[in-house]
């Protein structure tokens, strides 16, 4: 590949400048958007000129909306698709038995209960849309997404909160 075609595309990609042709071959498109993690390799973007000026459009906004995103092997942070899996799950079954005690209660704490419950699912949600086999557009935006809601402290630690709302529990002898 030539180092300035791989200029051009990159320069192209970064700005909001629209192309009616491709100024440079459309293998170096592919090459800077599949390196700065815009998209996956197996894509379709760049694969025919005359879908160029819609191809770059769209890996622009993605680029934009991935501007203080974290790499994508930032996902090594956190457990296994299949634990974060089983804490989702976990989670749904204690909502559906907040849900069960709703009927019979109309407790102010299970409502607050079941919001909590909610919250920490969205956490353990990103967290697997993370660590699962993504393109690495849709793992970056998760890990963004997941960074925002658990804290940068927490994230750099690769901490995830309870799956559950743990002080909710009460002890019984």
């Amino acid at each position: 590949m030539i180092p300035l075609n791989l200029l051009i595309a990159a320069v192209c990609i970064t700005t909001d400048a629209k192309f009616d042709a491709p100024p440079c071959p459309l293998s170096a498109f592919r090459a800077v958007a599949v390196q700065w993690e815009l998209m996956d390799a197996d894509e379709w973007p760049f694969r025919h000129p005359e879908y160029f000026p819609q191809n770059l459009e769209c890996i622009q906004e993605r680029y934009r909306g991935l501007l203080d995103a974290p790499p994508a092997i930032d996902a090594e942070r956190f457990p296994s698709r299949d634990f974060c899996c089983e804490m989702a799950a976990f989670n749904r079954t204690y909502l559906a038995h907040l849900e069960q005690l709703r009927l019979v209660s109309k407790a102010d704490w299970i409502r607050e209960a079941m919001t909590e419950t909610e919250e920490l699912y969205r956490a353990w949600d990103l967290a697997r849309d993370a660590v699962s086999g993504y393109a690495p557009y849709y793992r970056r935006r998760a890990l963004c997404d997941l960074r925002d809601l658990i804290g940068p402290h927490a994230y750099y630690a690769g901490c995830l909160p309870c799956p559950v709302p743990v002080w909710r529990f009460q002890r019984t002898d």
